[in-house]
Protein backbone atom coordinates (compact mmCIF):
# COMPACT_ATOMS: atom_id res chain seq x y z
CA UNK A 1 0.00 0.00 0.00
CA UNK A 2 1.46 3.36 -0.98
CA UNK A 3 1.40 6.39 1.26
CA UNK A 4 -0.29 9.52 -0.05
CA UNK A 5 2.08 12.28 -1.06
CA UNK A 6 2.46 14.98 1.58
CA UNK A 7 0.40 18.08 0.90
CA UNK A 8 2.36 20.85 -0.73
CA UNK A 9 2.73 23.98 1.29
CA UNK A 10 0.81 27.01 0.09
CA UNK A 11 3.59 29.13 1.54
CA UNK A 12 6.70 30.11 -0.37
CA UNK A 13 9.49 32.54 0.56
CA UNK A 14 7.60 35.23 -1.41
CA UNK A 15 4.28 34.71 0.41
CA UNK A 16 3.22 37.63 2.59
CA UNK A 17 1.87 36.60 5.99
CA UNK A 18 0.42 38.59 8.87
CA UNK A 19 -1.63 38.22 11.99
CA UNK A 20 -5.19 38.34 10.72
CA UNK A 21 -6.89 41.71 11.29
CA UNK A 22 -9.19 41.58 14.31
CA UNK A 23 -7.11 38.98 16.15
CA UNK A 24 -6.48 39.99 19.74
CA UNK A 25 -2.97 39.64 21.13
CA UNK A 26 -1.91 39.68 24.76
CA UNK A 27 1.24 38.99 26.73
CA UNK A 28 0.80 36.48 29.54
CA UNK A 29 3.64 35.02 31.59
CA UNK A 30 6.18 35.79 28.86
CA UNK A 31 4.07 34.25 26.11
CA UNK A 32 1.97 35.87 23.43
CA UNK A 33 -1.60 34.67 23.17
CA UNK A 34 -3.46 35.12 19.88
CA UNK A 35 -7.26 35.04 20.19
CA UNK A 36 -10.06 35.14 17.65
CA UNK A 37 -12.94 36.38 19.82
CA UNK A 38 -15.51 35.44 17.16
CA UNK A 39 -14.57 31.79 16.74
CA UNK A 40 -12.90 31.22 20.10
CA UNK A 41 -9.73 29.96 18.41
CA UNK A 42 -6.57 30.80 20.29
CA UNK A 43 -2.92 29.90 20.50
CA UNK A 44 -0.41 30.46 23.30
CA UNK A 45 3.02 30.99 21.76
CA UNK A 46 6.35 30.34 23.45
CA UNK A 47 9.26 32.74 23.18
CA UNK A 48 10.15 32.00 19.55
CA UNK A 49 6.50 31.97 18.48
CA UNK A 50 6.02 35.27 20.30
CA UNK A 51 8.94 36.75 18.37
CA UNK A 52 7.42 35.53 15.12
CA UNK A 53 4.04 37.03 16.08
CA UNK A 54 5.69 40.40 16.69
CA UNK A 55 7.44 40.22 13.31
CA UNK A 56 4.23 39.40 11.43
CA UNK A 57 2.06 42.07 13.06
CA UNK A 58 2.38 43.78 9.66
CA UNK A 59 2.60 41.84 6.37
CA UNK A 60 6.04 40.35 5.76
CA UNK A 61 7.23 37.74 3.28
CA UNK A 62 8.18 34.36 4.67
CA UNK A 63 11.67 34.87 3.21
CA UNK A 64 12.10 38.23 4.94
CA UNK A 65 10.76 36.77 8.17
CA UNK A 66 13.37 34.02 8.06
CA UNK A 67 16.12 36.54 7.23
CA UNK A 68 15.16 38.43 10.39
CA UNK A 69 15.02 35.25 12.45
CA UNK A 70 18.43 34.04 11.24
CA UNK A 71 19.84 37.34 12.53
CA UNK A 72 18.32 36.67 15.95
CA UNK A 73 18.73 32.90 16.34
CA UNK A 74 21.54 30.50 15.43
CA UNK A 75 19.68 28.93 12.50
CA UNK A 76 20.30 28.84 8.76
CA UNK A 77 17.65 30.03 6.31
CA UNK A 78 16.80 26.54 5.02
CA UNK A 79 16.15 25.22 8.52
CA UNK A 80 14.21 28.37 9.39
CA UNK A 81 11.91 27.92 6.38
CA UNK A 82 11.47 24.23 7.21
CA UNK A 83 10.51 25.03 10.82
CA UNK A 84 8.53 28.27 10.40
CA UNK A 85 6.41 27.11 7.45
CA UNK A 86 4.43 24.41 9.33
CA UNK A 87 4.17 26.69 12.38
CA UNK A 88 2.54 29.41 10.27
CA UNK A 89 0.40 26.88 8.40
CA UNK A 90 -1.01 25.75 11.75
CA UNK A 91 -1.85 29.34 12.70
CA UNK A 92 -3.39 29.88 9.26
CA UNK A 93 -5.47 26.74 9.76
CA UNK A 94 -6.66 28.11 13.11
CA UNK A 95 -7.66 31.38 11.42
CA UNK A 96 -5.18 33.45 13.43
CA UNK A 97 -2.76 34.28 10.61
CA UNK A 98 -3.55 34.90 6.98
CA UNK A 99 -1.83 35.30 3.66
CA UNK A 100 -1.73 39.02 2.91
CA UNK A 101 -1.89 40.64 -0.48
Amino acid sequence: MTQPAPASSVLSPETLVRIRPGILTAEMDGETVLLDAESGAYSALGSTGSRIAALIAEPVSLGDLCRQLTGIYAVDSETCLADVTPFLEGLIGDGLVDVAG
